[in-house]
């Protein structure tokens, strides 16, 4: 049994579907700087991988698959389920060309995204507000009989849209918005296995003013990340336009852990 199915209308209220038409548009604009971080992505995968040499492979994040080299790991394993809360129409287009890649379509947070809806539309109707530990944080039930996991470009952004909803409606101190971070951070990783999984995370955002001098640095991981057996870190130079923070420019950390 895979997690429920998040409501079409709940992921168009909470932004999950023009977030991730947004990320389409931004690569469209940015190549230029995100193909370097890609390829290295790309390149990440493949060598972890070939390493460990598993059947079947589970990669959670799967998005528009710009970070996923889809041909080589079809050519290398037996079974690929690539696992989002909801797949773009292309790309399921182009899993139906590989045999044996499988779309599984699942709230990666265990139900956090429709208990975080339902959470704010109680306030709403009571305008009372409650404790952040009262949003239930769960493991998804993931597909059996996967050897290797495949945690990509995921774990900051599973409580960013989260957290961007709540706030909208509800106020609350930074320390608990930052805890609740942490929990939805640390369910996820308490599912990457030693010596089957692999993490590649954006884990600090930089901004620049238009000289590029560096005004602000932003962490974005709250949990411990595993200290693994191999890391790599790089740089994104993920929006030049000014467009993500406004006339600003933007370049993030990225940590690619082979766990």
């Amino acid at each position: 049994m895979i997690t429920p199915l998040v409501k079409y209308k709940i992921l168009r209220e909470m932004k999950y579907i023009s977030d991730q038409q947004g990320i389409m548009e931004r690569y469209l604009l940015e190549h230029e700087g995100w193909d370097i971080h890609l390829q290295k992505t790309r390149s990440f995968i493949l060598n972890c991988v070939r390493k460990y040499a598993p059947r079947s492979i589970l990669i959670m994040g799967s998005g528009w698959l710009l970070d996923v080299p889809l041909d080589e790991l079809s050519s290398m394993c037996d079974q690929i389920n690539l696992a989002d809360i909801c797949h773009p129409v292309q790309v399921e287009k182009k899993a139906i060309q590989h045999t044996n890649c499988n779309l599984i379509t699942t709230d990666l947070t265990g139900g956090s995204v429709e208990s975080t809806y339902t959470f704010v539309e109680t306030f709403k109707k009571t305008g009372k507000r409650e404790s952040l530990q009262k949003i239930p944080v769960n493991i998804p039930t993931l597909p059996e009989g996967i050897d290797y996991m495949i945690s990509l470009n995921l774990l900051n952004q599973l409580d960013i849209l989260l957290v961007d909803y709540i706030k909208k409606f509800i106020d609350y101190p930074e320390t608990e918005i930052n805890d609740f971070r942490k929990r939805i951070q640390e369910s996820h990783l308490s599912i990457l296995e030693p010596g089957r999984s692999c993490l590649v995370t954006d884990d600090e955002e930089l901004v620049f003013n238009n000289k590029h001098q560096l005004i602000e640095r932003k962490k974005l991981i709250h949990a411990q990340l595993p200290v693994g057996i191999k890391k790599q870190r790089w740089k994104w130079v993920f929006d030049t336009s000014g467009i993500y923070n406004r006339d600003k420019i933007t370049e993030f950390y990225v940590v690619a852990i082979d766990i």
